[in-house]
């Protein structure tokens, strides 16, 4: 068994040194807001970073749907439904394309940085528009 020293000097068995606290979710996913520059923009769509050229993107996708559209903008990422099944990276090619194609702008400018696998995803999004407009866009496109 591994032990730890505390702060007299005695050894403590791991089972038994505190466990880090993990932080809690909110209780109601709809107010994930984040305060940037004065701006109040939900989680899903943030500044990438320290890069002012560049949005992150949350993404939950719901591949296998009869058309691709924006369904959901009120939780923790942005839901999208896609028109394609989710084999051999035909879902990932369809989110980057909805996504260019709803923001105006070309899809190398969009990359897959997580959740290559699963369906929720993070995008990163080279663009001259700011994290605001990018929402805007998105929830215009939603309804």
């Amino acid at each position: 068994m591994r032990r730890a020293a505390s702060a007299a000097g005695r050894m403590i068995p791991k089972t038994q040194q505190p466990k880090p606290q993990q932080p809690k979710p909110p209780a109601n996913p709809q107010q994930l807001l984040l305060q940037t520059q004065g701006e109040a923009l939900p989680v899903w769509v943030q500044p990438f970073g320290q890069d002012a050229s560049a949005v992150r993107l949350l993404t939950h996708v719901k591949p296998g749907a009869r058309t691709t559209q924006v369904v959901e903008t009120n939780g923790a990422a942005v839901g999208i439904q896609l028109a394609a099944p989710a084999r051999d990276g035909e879902a990932n090619e369809e989110l980057v394309r909805f996504v260019a194609d709803t923001l105006g702008i070309r899809k190398h400018q969009i990359g897959l940085v997580a959740g290559h696998k699963s369906r929720d995803k993070v995008l990163r999004i080279e663009t001259a528009l700011t994290p605001a407009q990018v929402h805007e866009i998105l929830v215009g496109a939603s309804e």
